[in-house]
């Protein structure tokens, strides 16, 4: 089975090369462009609009209306229940076309993109869509001691926030755009979405499924590019909260700015952790766990999934370089005919650079990996 061709097969219509900004597919402002590339091959899949700053603006601009406005917002709880439904049902029907165009765009195996990403996205949007008829406050009979004699009650209510600016990693695209925008949609916020730079397609997909399940123009925007419309995005002042999930360095840029401007912010932040090997631990037991959790997704979820490994004795180390030698053996087996299984090219090799940099083997000594790619 050649997995790439049957991945790239029949998906042209589902491919998207522009924006969705207030309900119209729009081209940058700056009318530019980025490819977008097939990781197993190289080859360019199609080219989307490089936004910006202008662009973000618009974006924010149709959310603040759709919000703003009452569209959205007014919305019966159980009218917003019922789209997000349809959603769900939309995602499903085109669980086969998502999970291809997932696995071209980011090259993670089939399986994982039918199962977790289509699958985990339609279980997430009809649970969060549960819940938008089951937002509740609290009603107290508080104790205030003066003036003599005078009862208060005080109520609580929770209310949507406004615009939410989703920043979106490319590990799991489709999945954590969805986990992003459907409790946001649920409370009657609308959306700015702004997906990885090398994964779009399917949040653009996405957004093309909820115009037709009949969400309204605004509610949902996308806008694609780099780094620019991402840090438009955070500095927008028509922006209530800004939900991000990346690395560590620019969370802590968005935390500080979101910070000076006194904005709700959400932050998920990754990371690579280390495993401890003691002397009383089973190597072999270690190895098993560390590399079952860091080939996951190819060695791409965001848990702390032991990409290092530091070993407390000589004895352990041994055991260690004996044990990862059969676990990497094991990890080879059936990968040829299994379709596309990483994404490496040049905008991650700095990662790399950073593991393999001449700190690395400061206070530690490499037993397994990071050979494997010139740079």
């Amino acid at each position: 089975m050649n997995a790439p061709k049957e991945a790239r097969s029949g998906l042209n219509q589902a491919i998207r090369n522009a924006m969705l900004i207030d309900g119209e597919w729009r081209q940058a402002e700056s009318g530019e462009t980025f490819a977008v590339f097939d990781p197993a091959t190289g080859e360019e899949i199609a080219r989307v609009p490089a936004g910006g700053a202008a662009d973000v603006d618009a974006a924010v601009a149709a959310a603040g209306r759709a919000f703003a406005g009452g569209t959205w917002r007014a919305m019966m709880p159980a009218q917003r229940e019922r789209l997000l439904l349809k959603l769900a049902d939309l995602v499903e029907q085109h669980g086969d076309e998502l999970a291809r165009l997932e696995t071209l765009n980011n090259g993670k195996l089939l399986a994982f993109s039918q199962g977790l990403e289509v699958g985990g996205s339609a279980q997430w949007l009809r649970y969060m869509a549960g819940w938008a008829t089951k937002i509740e406050g609290s009603t107290l009979d508080v104790s205030v001691p003066f003036p003599p004699g005078t009862r208060y009650s005080a109520m609580t209510r929770r209310s949507p926030v406004g615009v939410v600016g989703a920043i979106v990693p490319w590990n799991f695209p489709l999945l954590m755009a969805v986990w992003k925008i459907a409790p946001a949609l649920a409370c009657g916020c609308t959306v700015v979405l702004k997906p990885a730079e090398e994964t779009p397609l399917t949040a653009l997909r996405l957004a093309e499924l909820a115009l037709e399940a009949g969400f309204p123009p605004g509610v949902l925007n996308v806008v694609t590019g780099d780094g620019v419309p991402g840090a438009a995005l955070v500095a927008h002042p028509g922006v209530n909260k800004i939900t991000f999930t990346g690395s560590t360095e620019v969370g802590r840029l968005i935390g500080a700015r979101c910070g000076q401007d006194i904005r709700r912010v959400s932050l998920e932040l990754g990371g690579k952790s280390p495993v401890i090997v003691l002397d009383d631990c089973d190597p072999a037991q270690a190895i098993q766990g560390a590399a079952g959790a860091i080939f996951l997704n190819q060695g791409r979820p965001r848990q702390p999934d032991g990409a290092a490994g530091v070993v407390a004795s000589p004895r352990q180390g041994h055991g260690v370089d004996r044990h990862r030698a059969q676990r990497r053996r094991g990890n080879r087996r059936g990968r040829r005919c299994a379709g596309p299984s990483r994404l490496f090219r040049a905008a991650h090799r700095g990662s790399q650079r950073r593991l393999q940099g001449p700190d690395a083997g400061a206070r530690g000594s490499l037993r397994a990996g990071g050979g494997g790619h010139a740079i």
